[in-house]
């Protein structure tokens, strides 16, 4: 009758439980303060061992959820967004990565090595991995998709490091040019956005193709 309600014989509802880990591991609050809080506005006392072992459950509980996660983001999907962050927890530095589409969000906290890529990846995902300049990224062996936000910054401070460099100057405007009108463009049939994007992305290739065959030439 309680299916729903509560997790197995225990007095902490499903609600509560969702609280008490949005509470850890959102707000990033230490248990003792999650205890004030509860007992604080909403004259719930819990004791810590009890907030811990909530959080424990809850991670257990969502196990299968966060492997079906993972296993629709290698599977199925055409493009897949990927970053990292810094992330210190029980005294410890690490790094959570993020792989995420419209509709999915898959974490995991690591160190900041390529092999991460494989692991969350393996050979099953073969689409599109969006991401920035991080070298952890560059071993994919599929299609990359760099960020234009990244590579319009860095392409900024280049011209500020060498302001005299014509060449460097012309593919820069180029870029940007191509870069401003591919973002303008807007059409609701999907097959014309795709004729598009080709036809972008060949202009692109074009541009850059003298510096890809000669990296000294800028």
């Amino acid at each position: 009758m309680l299916d729903g309600v509560v997790v197995g014989q225990q007095r902490v509802g499903v609600n509560l439980m969702s609280l008490i880990a949005t509470l850890r591991e959102e707000g990033r609050l230490p248990f003792e303060k999650i205890q004030w809080y509860l007992e604080t506005l909403h004259q719930l006392h819990l004791s810590v061992g009890a907030l811990v072992d909530v959080v424990h459950r809850t991670a257990a509980r969502a196990k299968q959820a966060v492997a079906q996660i993972r296993d629709r983001i290698r599977g199925r999907l055409r493009r897949l967004h990927a970053d990292e962050t810094g992330w210190r927890q029980d005294g410890k530095n690490g790094y959570v990565w993020t792989f995420s589409t419209p509709t999915e969000r898959y974490f995991i906290r690591r160190g900041r090595t390529k092999e991460v890529v494989d692991e969350v990846l393996d050979e099953s995902f073969s689409g599109v991995l969006v991401s920035d300049f991080y070298a952890g990224y560059h071993h994919y062996p599929g299609v990359h998709q760099r960020c234009w936000a990244h590579l319009l910054r860095d392409m900024h401070a280049l011209r500020d490091v060498y302001p005299d460099d014509a060449g460097l100057g012309t593919w820069a405007d180029a870029v940007y040019t191509l870069y401003q009108e591919a973002k303008a463009f807007a059409d609701l049939d999907e097959r014309v956005r795709e004729r598009k994007r080709l036809e972008v992305e060949e202009r692109l290739l074009k541009v850059c193709r003298p510096f890809v065959d000669d990296p000294v030439a800028v």
